[in-house]
C-alpha cells in the first residue's frame, strides 16, 4: 500500500478527513475565486455533508462558458497569475478545449497520484 493511513482507514475516518479538507479548500478558494463565488453565492461554512449534497454541480459547459466570457482562462483563477507555474489543456474530444491553470502544489499532487 502506498498510503496505508489513507487507503486502509475506516470509512468514517475517511469521510471526516474528506469533509475537513473540503472545508479548508472552500475557505481558501471561495473568497478569491470569482467563478465559484458566483456559483455558490453566500455559502455558509463549515459545510456539512447535507449542504455538500445541495451544492450545484459544475459541468464542462459551465467552464467553457466561463472561459468564453473571460478569455483566456475565465474567472476560475483563484490566485494571482504569478502563482501559477504552468497550464495544460483538455483534449477537446467532446467539444472546445479547456485551459487548466496549475500551481506548483497542484502539479505536485498530480505527480504524486499518477
Amino acid at each position: 500500500m502506498y498510503r496505508p493511513d489513507l487507503e486502509a482507514a475506516l470509512p468514517s475516518v475517511t469521510a471526516s478527513r474528506q469533509l475537513a479538507r473540503l472545508n479548508a479548500l472552500v475557505a481558501a478558494v471561495l473568497p478569491q475565486n470569482r467563478f465559484y463565488a458566483a456559483t455558490f453565492g453566500a455559502l455558509a461554512l463549515p459545510i456539512s455533508w447535507d449542504a455538500f449534497r445541495r451544492l450545484p454541480f459544475t459541468t464542462k459547459a459551465d467552464l467553457v462558458a466561463d472561459q468564453a466570457a473571460a478569455p483566456p482562462h475565465g474567472a476560475i483563477a483563484t490566485y494571482p497569475p504569478e502563482r501559477y507555474t504552468t497550464y495544460h489543456q483538455t483534449s477537446g474530444t467532446t467539444g472546445r478545449t479547456l485551459a487548466v491553470l496549475d500551481t506548483a502544489e497542484s502539479w505536485a499532487w498530480w505527480a504524486e497520484w499518477w
